[in-house]
């Protein structure tokens, strides 16, 4: 998971528009699905009603994603009219880039600084 969030990040300093980007957030969301579903598979869940437990599960992770899109649409859409917009993107991109490669190193070596 941690791969794909430096993946992201590195590809928007680098690109200005991905129109790809709908295609490769399909595909890393099947990933990120995968390894959730992994996750909740090793907590141990009752077999019965599981099929109920993973659909809420899964509701209840896109409606908090929907939620946080919709509170940072108006700053984004503010944003992206500056003429400072695209440093701040590209600022951000580094953030999230190097908390992403903090999450691979500390996952990989288990090292666990990182509590999540």
């Amino acid at each position: 998971m941690a791969l794909t969030i430096i993946y992201v990040a590195v590809e928007n300093l680098r690109l200005k528009k991905p129109e790809h980007r709908w295609r490769l957030t399909f595909c890393f969301g099947l990933i990120h699905g995968f390894s959730f579903a992994n996750t909740l598979n090793n907590l141990g869940l009752p077999t019965q009603g599981l099929i109920r437990s993973l659909l809420a599960f899964n509701v209840g992770v896109e409606l908090g994603q929907i939620c946080i899109v919709l509170a940072l649409l108006p700053l984004t859409l503010w944003l992206a009219k500056q003429s400072y917009g695209r440093r701040v993107q590209m600022g951000i991109s580094i953030l999230i880039g190097i908390t992403g490669a903090c999450w691979f190193v500390d996952r990989a070596f288990a090292l666990k600084f990182m509590p999540f």
